[in-house]
């Protein structure tokens, strides 16, 4: 997941479900520590100093110390010129259970127990400023999947870990470029070590209060190892992810607003990228869209970070036949239709 994540699986990870869902998530805690309204399944970047919506305003705000964060820093550098310890770094963690894994790219992994996916994003301001470029933020982390009833042996229950690095620049303030490198690892080696690339852009519009559509385009491209998808080329290829995030706060209750998105996307690219032998005729891999909710907990004191509940369900119709056959590979079924439920809880300080 962020192994999209991987081979098997698939970060942004944490942007995609989880990604959306770690968005949506910090944006409901901006919420509540900075007076604003608003990241994977791979995670990447997934991640989740990723996608580009309200949610995405929320954690800028946070990654440049305001509101919640910056109630977190203790100890002030009077000698460095007003720096405050530690401020231009940030960490967010997250814990996301599901009822079954499946990657960004539409890979079903597994679909049996409840799948664990913990996810830790440690964030640095690089640059802060007026122009064109009004913010850089550096930042890395790990995205796991762990799943009571692996179906493949030998991994066990620990399915993949995927450790990711990336840059993500604010444009003109309302446009994202996020450059990311992620890693797929299957821990006891069921598939070859997935190392690819990605660059998301993102656009935050503001033509509404308290909603907005968050459009991106995130090209994917594998550059060495299995297929991310079993069926499809091993390495040398690229699919795109198109999609928007559309982002409402309800804001009825001051303390506790709840972010409600519905994150939707399509995936299409070169046929070899779902076929190794180019046969079969669809550019398409997956359509998707769901339904998430996030409210903050902000009976938490703010000293132990800006923490955020979300749940919601995500659903994917599986468009290219090489994915159900990839499914039946390891043994989810087929499904051309899939629908999973998600929770958990993160933490940004």
């Amino acid at each position: 997941m962020l192994s999209s994540l991987t081979g098997n699986p698939r970060i942004a990870s944490a942007l995609a479900a989880a990604v959306m869902l770690s968005v949506a998530s910090v944006s409901a805690a901006a919420n509540s520590t900075s007076g604003s309204s608003r990241v994977a399944g791979e995670p990447s970047g997934l991640s989740a100093a990723a996608t580009g919506s309200a949610a995405d305003q929320a954690v800028n705000d946070l990654l440049n110390k305001s509101g919640a964060s910056a109630a977190n820093t203790v100890v002030s550098l009077d000698d460095a010129g007003g720096d405050t310890l530690g401020s231009a770094m940030s960490v967010f963690i997250q814990s996301t259970f599901a009822t079954d894994y499946i990657t960004p790219r539409g890979l079903h992994v597994s679909d049996k127990g409840v799948t664990w996916q913990p996810l830790t994003v440690i964030n640095m301001d690089v640059y802060s400023g007026k122009g064109l470029i009004s913010d850089v933020t550096a930042y890395g982390g790990i995205w796991q999947d762990w799943n009571s009833q692996q179906h493949i042996k030998p991994d066990g229950s620990f399915q993949e870990i995927d450790p990711f690095v990336g840059v993500k620049t604010t444009l003109a303030k309302a446009f994202t470029l996020d450059f990311e490198y992620v890693d797929f690892i299957s821990p006891n080696g069921s598939y070859t070590t997935e190392q690819n690339l990605s660059l998301k852009l993102s656009y935050h519009d503001t033509f509404f209060k308290n909603f907005s559509f968050n459009p991106y385009i995130n090209p994917f491209y594998e550059v060495t190892g299995s297929s991310t998808v079993v069926t499809g080329r091993n390495g040398g290829t690229f699919d795109v992810e198109v999609g928007m995030v559309p982002t409402y706060t309800l804001t009825a209750i001051k303390k506790y607003p709840i972010t409600i998105t519905l994150p939707t996307w399509f995936t299409v690219g070169p046929r070899n990228f779902w076929d190794a032998t180019g046969q079969t005729k669809n550019n398409f891999g997956v359509l998707s869209s769901g339904l998430q909710l996030a409210v903050p907990l902000s009976f938490i004191p703010k000293k132990f970070g800006a923490w955020t509940a979300f749940t919601g369900f995500q659903y994917y119709n599986e468009l290219n036949n090489n994915l159900m056959t990839a499914s039946h590979i390891l043994g989810t079924g087929g499904h051309r239709n899939i629908y999973i439920g998600t929770a958990g809880v993160n933490v940004f300080f």
